[in-house]
């Protein structure tokens, strides 16, 4: 040990050794174990001593079979770099299966340990690689700054005094080079906080700024229809609308008057004063004739009704070339098509009830009634859009009048498209009869797979109505399993009067399964 100048002794080399040398298990992962000697022989030493913490029991664990590891590793004939990949894998897998009262003696006997200090930040160094040691002066930065924002130092000036403040060229600063390093030292070493945004101006034009569109009551015109007026030669109307070529024939008038006797409606005439196309040649009476102009009221929706004759005071149907154009009137919804299979079976039927399935026993040539008197009940099927019908059946009548029901009936959708499995379906609707609460039904039929005698479809379903009057206690279900074969073309039993609402003529309503699909 030899005195320094000041007369203090200083650690040998073998001292400063002893006190650095970390310990052998924990060259890798842990910080170095530093000494508790070392005194410098003065009261330092306190100061000297490094902060000490207890290593962690699996640490402690790491490090007290690492060493058997890495000869089973070394065994297995990996390579160094593989080896030290695997090590920690296999340390830990041994860590996982020890016994939890292992795990704890180790944590009690793991060893006191240095903690690593945390080493300064080094200051980047500049062109010649000495750490540059100069300071900006924020201050007189700010101050140039501000001289040049208020006008008193030119950019040249500005740039040059920049220059001597950062230690910079003038060029290194006019084309940005080191501004970033610049701007970071300024704030300590970190980017500099962006600058606040500025507030965003509301644009103008909006919906809330424009101005309600302004109208001009046809009544308005009546005190100036004699007053001297012009109107603006350059037609403003839409080129080749309407309102264009009929402006083309009053735009030299010279009063209102003479504008209608010209071909305009009084309409077209507010129409062009509210919107300055025409005005008043007395400034004084444009002024009172425009003060009488009220703002377009919002268009309430409303449903969708038959379109009207325009009013006297409605605005013109063309807009003039400002405006844009009026939506295309919507077409028309063509009816939808019916489907060819019930145009197939449109017609005139004679039906019967049967007790059973109404197909069992249906053999081909099957021979149904003629005539109404030997049937029990008839049916129509229409096809023309929309398709409908009307079934008739003895026995089902209102008790009160005596009367046989007359339910119409309608297709389940509008093209009468039967099911996946050939069924028509129908809803039954009954005309409203003083007293009767309920009237309804349905019908199902479907095409049998054999035919008359006379070549013609079998139709075999089923047929339900419900009906309920409550003041004379009738609450009546019927449920009928019926057959229907066309009826002749020829026949004269057809029961007209109970149809009054269907056609029952051949000519309207017959035809063949052959004709169907011609069509």
């Amino acid at each position: 040990m030899e005195d320094d100048e000041h007369g203090s002794a200083a650690p040998d080399d073998a001292s400063m050794a002893d006190r650095d040398a970390p310990v052998k298990e924990e060259e890798e992962e842990e910080p170095a174990v530093k000494a508790e000697g070392g005194s410098n022989g003065d009261g330092a030493e306190a100061e000297d001593k490094p902060e000490m913490k207890k290593q962690s029991g699996y640490l402690y664990f790491c490090a007290q079979h690492r060493g058997e590891v890495a000869e089973e590793l070394a065994k297995e004939g990996l390579d160094k770099a593989e080896a030290n990949k695997q090590i920690m894998k296999r340390l830990g897998v041994r860590w996982s299966g020890t016994s939890a009262d292992d795990k704890k003696k180790y944590v009690e006997d793991a060893p006191m340990v240095a903690v690593k200090p945390k080493k300064p930040r080094k200051r980047k160094a500049d062109k010649d690689g000495e750490t540059s040691s100069k300071s900006i002066n924020v201050a007189e930065l700010r101050k140039a700054k501000s001289m040049f924002d208020e006008g008193i130092l030119s950019e040249g000036e500005f740039i040059a005094k920049k220059a001597i403040i950062l230690g910079l060229t003038a060029k290194q600063v006019a084309e940005g080079v080191k501004a970033g390093e610049a701007a970071r030292a300024m704030s300590g070493g970190s980017s500099p906080p962006p600058p606040p945004a500025s507030p965003k101006k509301k644009k103008s034009g909006g919906k809330a700024d424009k101005e309600p569109r302004m109208e001009l009551p046809t009544k308005a015109l009546d005190p100036f229809m004699k007053e001297l007026c012009e109107c603006q030669q350059d037609n403003p109307k839409r080129k080749g609308s309407k309102s264009a070529e009929t402006y083309d024939l009053y735009k030299c008038a010279q009063t209102f008057e003479e504008m209608l006797e010209k071909g305009a409606k009084k309409a077209d005439v507010a129409n062009d004063v509210a919107k300055g196309f025409c005005k008043l040649q007395d400034a004084e009476q444009q002024e009172r004739i425009m003060g009488m102009r009220k703002p377009v009221a919002p268009k309430a929706k409303k449903e969708k009704s038959e379109a009207s004759e325009p009013a006297e005071d409605a605005p013109p149907d063309d807009e003039p070339a400002d405006e844009k154009p009026a939506k295309k009137a919507k077409k028309e919804k063509s009816a939808p098509k019916i489907d060819a299979r019930y145009v197939a079976i449109r017609g005139r039927y004679f039906v019967r009830r049967v007790a059973n399935d109404p197909e069992d026993g249906l053999d081909a040539g099957y021979e149904g009634p003629t005539k109404y008197a030997n049937a029990t009940g008839a049916l129509v099927l229409s096809a023309e859009p929309p398709p409908s019908g009307a079934i008739r059946m003895r026995g089902i009548a209102d008790p009160g009048t005596g009367q046989l029901f007359s339910p119409t009936l309608k297709p389940n959708n509008q093209t009468a498209k039967p099911s996946d499995d050939g069924v028509f379906k129908f809803k039954l609707s009954h005309a409203s009869v003083d007293g009767l609460e309920m009237a309804t039904g349905k019908v199902t039929l479907k095409i049998a797979e054999q035919k008359d005698s006379r070549g013609q479809p079998i139709l075999v379903g089923k047929y339900e109505f419900h009906a309920k009057r409550p003041e004379e206690d009738l609450d009546s279900l019927w449920e009928e399993q019926i057959r229907c074969t066309r009826a002749p073309p020829a026949t004269d039993d057809w029961p007209e009067h109970l149809f009054p609402d269907h056609p029952t003529t051949d000519e309207d309503i017959a035809g063949t399964m052959e004709d169907a699909m011609e069509e």
